[in-house]
Parts: structure tokens; C-alpha cells; sequence
């Protein structure tokens, strides 16, 4: 699975396409009113506005496994990254991926992520694309077992009723119970508005109620 399109809620959508364009340097694909779209490598990120952000978005953005310590060099100035304790890079031996995490002007959780089982792509982008896009359920069981039979796509590593990823490491869905926290932080997974265009196996739109999270799969070459 791949993330070919990822639509987020913003109530300051100055501060956000300041960050994105200037901060991350993404390129600005549009910017009209109340909406504005970047290109993160192969993925589309776009933020409407909205009046109020109940809670925070995460997302990880893939870099090339051996530029993980070029892109913590390069970003670490410029934000303020989320630790535990000391610890400001972490190491998912399930996973085989180091990852380090930062917030966005709107609080929202972010990571980049090297996974090492993934070759070097062709392009010379440091951030590859949007990997994963986290939403909470009342049910995770429930929603996961929805999105799998929907779209056609499998689960990924070992999954529970409170966290429970759907996809390929190209491309995720992080279902995570409502209330669960956002590692590495104390703050509380929300139910949020997001839209999602996926390259997955079959050709359908699926609305999850919680959120409500709208996926549109696309059958890619």
C-alpha cells in the first residue's frame, strides 16, 4: 500500500504552510482560500481550515535508511524534538527502523522514520513520503478488521485492541484505541476528520464513523 494523498483540518493555516514550505521545505503544490496542498515526496499533504483541532494528527514521513543521521542533523535546529526521558532517537527492533519525532505548529505529532528492510528509492528526496497516518477508534478490532476487508489489504506486524497497523511498510494506517497516547507523549489519540487516497488492492471508498476517516483506494500500476 502506498499514501498517495493525506487531507488534514487546521484551524492556522498561515502558521502551517509556514512550517511546511519553510521549516520541512516541502514544495507548495496549491494555496487557495482555506485550503493549502504540499508535495512530501510521492505523497500529497494538503490542510483546510477548520474552527478548532479537537486533538493531534500523527504522521511519519519516510526517509532513505541510510540518511537517517543527515536528516536528524538537518531538521533537529530547527524544531523541538519529543523525547523520553534523554532519549531523542528510538529503535523498533519489530520494526528494524530508527525514527525520531517533533510537533508542528499545531501540536500535531510527527516522525521520520528509516526503515532498513526498504532499499534506497531512485529519486534524491530526503523525505521519500507520508508512511503512516495514525486514527484513533473506539474499537480498533472493529476497524481494522473493516479496513482490511474493504480495501484488501493485510495487517502489518503483530496487532492488539489498543494499536493495530493495516498495511505495508510503504504505506499505513496507524488504528490506535481513542484515548491510547501518541508515543513518545502523554497526549491522547482523537478521533479527527482526515481524508486518505491509497494505492491499494481494490478500488473503493471507506468511511470509518470515528473521525469520520474517508480512504478512497486506488488500484495502482
Amino acid at each position: 500500500m502506498k499514501l498517495i494523498e493525506v487531507g488534514l483540518l487546521s484551524p492556522n493555516l498561515e502558521a502551517q504552510r509556514q512550517f511546511y514550505t519553510e521549516t520541512l521545505g516541502l514544495p507548495l503544490v496549491s494555496d487557495n482560500a482555506g485550503i493549502f496542498m504540499v508535495q512530501a515526496g510521492q505523497t500529497r499533504l494538503s490542510f483546510r481550515a477548520a474552527a478548532r483541532q479537537a486533538g493531534p494528527y500523527h504522521l511519519a514521513f519516510d526517509v532513505p535508511e541510510d540518511r537517517f543521521e543527515e536528516a536528524w542533523s538537518w531538521l533537529h535546529p530547527s524544531v523541538s524534538l519529543l523525547t523520553q526521558g534523554a532519549q531523542e532517537i528510538f529503535f523498533f527492533e519489530d520494526w528494524n527502523a530508527h525514527s525520531f519525532y517533533f510537533t508542528d505548529p499545531g501540536g500535531n505529532i510527527l516522525e521520520l522514520i528509516a526503515r532498513h528492510t526498504l532499499p534506497r528509492p531512485q529519486h534524491a528526496d530526503l523525505l521519500v513520503n507520508i508512511s503512516e497516518v495514525g486514527m484513533a477508534a473506539p474499537d480498533v478490532l472493529d476497524a481494522v478488521e473493516h479496513l482490511r476487508g474493504a480495501l484488501g489489504v493485510g495487517g502489518y506486524g503483530e496487532g492488539s485492541a489498543s494499536f493495530s497497523p493495516v498495511g505495508t511498510h510503504t504505506g499505513l494506517f496507524i488504528v490506535v484505541q481513542a484515548g491510547r497516547p501518541w508515543f513518545p507523549t502523554a497526549q491522547a489519540a482523537m478521533s479527527l476528520p482526515v481524508s486518505i487516497v491509497a494505492q491499494t488492492p481494490r478500488s473503493i471508498t471507506v468511511t470509518l464513523p470515528a473521525g469520520p476517516v474517508q480512504i478512497t483506494g486506488v488500484i495502482g500500476p
